[in-house]
């Protein structure tokens, strides 16, 4: 006998993937152009910022050019990140199994992020729909993921090794206290209840008791700056295989 929470969580994952190819080949029915620039901030009480349109700023807000909103997400906090990564390309020594391995598992994170991107509503309400009933952190795990599938393509276990340690010693804890309480006192019990019962980093089989019913939306996919993570990992996919292209010769 299925085990039905196996398979309500399945067959909403097949339905979100519909939905995502539906909403990406149909963008002007989705709002795709809706604040494309908004804030990349990636937990669920992060403030918005607003963008520029052709009616101006959004609810009086400031207008932000697109190359502004960018260059404000180059912080002391990203730009170590922008080093690693650039270091991870000049020092990547692929091989064949080690690219395949890595690209896989590259792809995989960043399909989660797209996924969770075009859920997250930051400052609405407690995201629990699309991957957000199954795991708490989806955009983090996608990150994650995408870190150790770059790590693997370009053979540098050495950055893999301190990247784990940041993250699992420093960056997690941290990033739970400060947005734990940061969203508790946003959201209220509807927080601690869906904190109580959704895993952080290793998804559960069985969806949240408590999720919602919203689909995937290219208009949040935007507003949470995917379409730029995605672009870097695209480039660095690129970047990395053609190492290792120019070193068979």
């Amino acid at each position: 006998m299925k085990n039905p929470g196996i398979t309500a969580g399945g067959s909403s994952i097949r339905v979100e993937i519909v939905s995502i190819l539906y909403s990406l080949a149909n963008p002007a029915l989705t709002g795709r152009d809706f604040a494309r620039y908004a804030d990349s901030g990636e937990d669920q009480a992060s403030p918005v910022r607003t963008h520029r349109s052709k009616q101006g700023p959004i609810n009086g807000g400031t207008v932000a050019t697109p190359l502004a909103a960018r260059l404000k997400r180059v912080t002391l906090k990203t730009v170590p990140v922008y080093l690693a990564l650039i270091l991870l390309i000049i020092f990547a020594r692929p091989t064949l199994s080690g690219l395949i391995s890595g690209l896989l598992i590259v792809l995989i994170g960043e399909a989660l992020r797209v996924w969770a991107a075009g859920h997250l509503k930051k400052t609405k309400e407690v995201t629990t729909t699309g991957p957000y009933a199954f795991v708490k952190n989806p955009l983090y795990l996608g990150t994650l993921l995408i870190m150790i599938g770059f790590c693997l393509m370009a053979q540098n276990p050495y950055l893999l090794v301190i990247g784990l340690a940041v993250f699992f010693i420093y960056y997690a804890p941290f990033k739970k206290k400060r947005e734990g309480q940061r969203l508790r006192e946003h959201f209220g019990q509807a927080w601690d209840d869906y904190d109580r019962a959704v895993p952080d980093y290793l998804p559960s089989l069985h969806p949240y008791a408590g999720r919602g019913t919203g689909k995937w939306e290219s208009k949040w996919f935007y507003e949470n700056s995917e379409d730029g993570t995605a672009l870097a990992v695209v480039l660095g996919i690129i970047a990395i295989g053609l190492r290792f292209w120019f070193s068979l010769g």
